[in-house]
């Protein structure tokens, strides 16, 4: 018998489980998850956002790659080539100087060779040969003798530069990124 307004006893598991409450997210635990989703949408986005330097480094060492590459193209075929800075710094391009004609040809023929640009703020110049300034419009020679004139380059990137200097046997070094002052 039941009387209205009172407690009535559970007599199954099964009106147990139905009168359970189901309780919500408290607000301490939404702030929480939020937080977590804020450092890690935080740490995404450092990591995809474009990093001069990183950038710069990688540059720099397909270009020592690329140099290097050329050195031995040149004492294995007997070629005379050549690398120059293409127009205000946008790129650089390896050139090919035929015994039969008298004038530069840019290669193409050549995936590891071929004519490399930038996107704005990357930048390339020539610095030096032989122990003197250069024009921007020089092209620094890469002999098939294996013996070169010690020549000097540099990449930029927004703040920071990195100069790659290559020695007579051929050999090249990058220099570590250093920031520039404006």
């Amino acid at each position: 018998m039941s009387v209205p307004g009172c407690f009535k006893p559970f007599s199954r598991l099964s009106d147990i489980r139905s009168a359970t409450i189901v309780r919500g997210f408290t607000l301490v635990e939404l702030l929480v998850v939020i937080v977590i989703l804020s450092l890690i949408a935080g740490l995404i986005t450092l990591n995809l956002a474009r990093d001069e330097r990183r950038e710069l480094e990688r540059e720099a060492r397909h270009l020592v790659g690329a140099l290097a590459y050329a050195s031995d193209r040149a004492r294995y075929r007997h070629e005379l080539l050549g690398i120059a800075a293409l127009p205000d710094g946008g790129g650089w391009q390896f050139l090919l100087f035929p015994e039969q004609t008298s004038s530069w040809h840019v290669i193409d023929n050549d995936p590891l060779l071929q004519t490399k640009t930038f996107p704005q703020p990357l930048r390339f110049r020539l610095i030096g040969y032989a122990g003197k300034d250069i024009r921007e419009n020089a092209v620094i020679p890469i002999p098939p003798s294996g013996r070169h004139e010690p020549y000097s380059l540099e990449l930029r990137n927004g703040a920071w530069r990195v100069n790659l200097i290559a020695d007579p046997l051929g050999r090249i070094a990058a220099t570590q990124p250093e920031m520039i002052s404006p």
